[in-house]
């Protein structure tokens, strides 16, 4: 099976999920694997160049965990960006609409 991210990595037998863009862990695998194909690189490629493996960059592009911050800077190093970049931001809570009380 290929990998569902760059069809170039050999997967063996994890299925295609749906990543919940939604989440944290979410934001976070969209944004690394779209940096990853901006920086023009296969999942082996940013493996070999941050010197991380290859199981770990598929585990956080497919949404199922988040690297520490070491990690986060030497991806960072070796896509050429700042650490922050790869963080998703924070959405900001809604405010509470308040529905006033009717007198009885």
């Amino acid at each position: 099976m290929l990998c569902p991210y760059c069809r170039e990595c050999p997967m063996a037998g994890r299925p295609k999920k749906k990543i919940d863009t939604e989440t944290y862990v979410g934001q976070f695998a969209t944004k690394l694997t779209s940096l990853r194909i901006k920086a023009e690189l296969t999942v082996d490629g940013l493996a070999e160049k941050s010197g991380i493996s290859r199981a770990a960059l598929y585990t956080w592009e497919s949404g199922d965990f988040t690297p520490n911050v070491e990690q986060i800077e030497m991806l960072a190093d070796a896509l050429g960006i700042e650490p922050h970049l790869l963080l998703p931001r924070r959405k900001k809570p809604a405010e509470k609409k308040t529905v006033p009380r009717k007198k009885k």
